[in-house]
Parts: structure tokens; sequence; C-alpha cells
């Protein structure tokens, strides 16, 4: 049995000083916030949740 879970996030549009920003602090903080939610323990669907709310952001930024 496969489950696909579908997240609409909403879109919105940032600035460009804030675009650089966030595209250049996000691969630091994604492996940081990663290692706090492994050290919490919140456990494998926390951690999914976060790494696909990690790759939706920068995607994103990268779009």
């Amino acid at each position: 049995m496969s489950l696909n879970l579908v997240i609409t996030l909403p879109r919105f549009s940032l600035t460009t000083p804030s675009r650089e920003l966030l595209r250049s602090l996000l691969p630091l903080a994604a492996p940081a916030l990663i290692a706090a939610a492994e050290a919490s323990g919140v456990g494998l669907p926390g951690r999914l949740l976060l790494h696909a709310a990690l790759g939706a952001a920068q995607d994103n930024l990268n779009a």
C-alpha cells in the first residue's frame, strides 16, 4: 500500500534583499534544524515533514 501526501503552501513574493539573504542562510539553517529535530526526539514523521518543508522553501527561493 502506498500513500501520497500533497501539501500546498501559500506562495508569497519576497523582496530581492530578503530572497538573497534567505538563499544564503538556508544551506546553513537546514542541517541545524534537522539536527535539532533529531536531538529533540520528534521521530521520523516530524523529521520527514521538516525535510519536506525545507525542500519546499528552497524550491520557492530558487524559483
